[in-house]
């Protein structure tokens, strides 16, 4: 009875799929949400959580260890010896999802909507800026700082534009980002006390005062230091912090078209992978013209041998992150299940710690500190 049900309500939303080819109302795109998710898993209890409930928050679980790690490779020494160029990085990333999100018709039919577009250009130039921030600030800095803004976007389109989620208290729901923000921001401040090193790596005494001692350079001399003090941010670091934020409003949102669709969770994986080639190769030839007609250089390294193995598993990584994401977006909403996604900080921080040693000492104490605000 139950799979008789859940096909007709799927019919249903076909048809009104056709009447409102824009996208369904949002008091109907609220029912076919809860509804899907509540045929498709049952009223089943186990210990007084329900099933769905159970999947929801395994699916965050998920989004974490896979988000958290699909970056890695991006600091491999293989990969950054060759400079891999941004956009190349993510050309490998978008053919492995593709590839691994079409997995998904092993188990469901093929399901399409031009929504899925619409998510391919908002997801395939953030990865861009999000290799841009890795290489230029770090892992753990540049996952941390996109995540922080992921979580305001979410939250602004979820309670204030969309308007997919109830709460039983809004001063709690509001502590709890505040929280969830605060982990964040605070676990990426401490990757920055161990020197601050794209800020000011060292200070020299100068006239008995201390200054800033330059990246480059003698350190001893008094105007080499004094300039050193002046200059401040490095560009690269402008660079890695601008390109961290554009990921995390930009690609912040790219789950939202899912909202306007019936094709909701993981229904909307194959959606998603046929927009993201799209856009992938469409930014493919404007890079290539304007790398030959405009700046009028010759175009970088595909970098074959070196990509096979970091291209793949950063693919396959973010596409299972993203099956999860889908999966927690689809049943707790843009607000709360994208938001606490973002937790995936968590882990990205561990690999910045255990693998890269990227911190050492007390800082270790207090991103743990953090941690527990997450």
């Amino acid at each position: 009875r139950r799979a008789m049900s859940t096909t007709m309500l799927e019919m249903s939303l076909r048809n009104a799929s056709m009447v409102y080819p824009l996208g369904l109302p949002s008091e109907l795109r609220d029912i076919v949400r809860h509804s899907i998710a509540a045929e498709a898993v049952g009223p089943l209890q186990t210990g007084g959580t329900s099933v769905s409930s159970a999947w929801s928050w395994l699916s965050v679980i998920g989004a974490w260890a896979f988000f958290g790690s699909f970056a890695v490779p991006m600091k491999w020494q293989s990969v950054v010896e060759a400079e891999v160029h941004p956009f190349v990085y993510q050309c490998y990333k978008t053919f492995w999802v593709v590839i691994t999100s079409s997995l998904v018709l092993l188990f469901m039919p093929f399901e399409f909507t031009n929504w899925g577009i619409v998510s391919g250009f908002s997801w395939v130039p953030a990865g861009v800026a999000a290799v841009i921030a890795v290489q230029k600030i770090g892992i753990a800095c540049g996952q941390a700082l996109w995540q922080a803004t992921i979580i305001a976007t979410s939250f602004v389109w979820g309670f204030a534009i969309l308007k997919d989620e109830h709460v039983y208290n809004w001063y709690g729901t509001a502590l709890a980002l505040l929280c969830l923000t605060v982990g964040v921001v605070g676990m990426t401040a401490t990757f920055n006390m161990r020197s601050l090193s794209f800020l000011q790596p060292f200070r020299a005494e100068v006239d008995g005062h201390p200054h800033r001692a330059p990246l480059r350079g003698d350190a001893s001399s008094p105007d080499v230091v004094r300039e050193a003090s002046c200059r401040g941010i490095s560009p690269d670091s402008v660079v890695g912090i601008c390109a961290a934020l554009f990921n995390g409003v930009w690609g912040g949102a790219n789950l939202v078209p899912s909202h306007y669709t019936s094709l909701s969770g993981p229904h909307f994986v194959i959606s998603f992978a046929v927009g993201a080639a799209i856009a992938n190769v469409t930014m493919l030839v404007f890079f290539v013209a304007f790398m030959k007609l405009w700046w009028k250089r010759p175009l970088p390294s595909p970098q074959f041998r070196v990509m096979a193995l970091p291209g793949f598993i950063s693919g396959t990584l973010w596409s299972a992150g993203n099956l999860c994401a889908l999966y927690a977006v689809s049943t707790l909403g843009q607000g709360i299940g994208y938001s606490l996604v973002q937790c995936n900080v968590i882990v990205s921080g561990l690999w910045g710690i255990c693998l890269y040693r990227e911190l050492k000492g007390w800082p270790i104490f207090w991103w743990s500190v953090a941690c527990l605000f997450c």
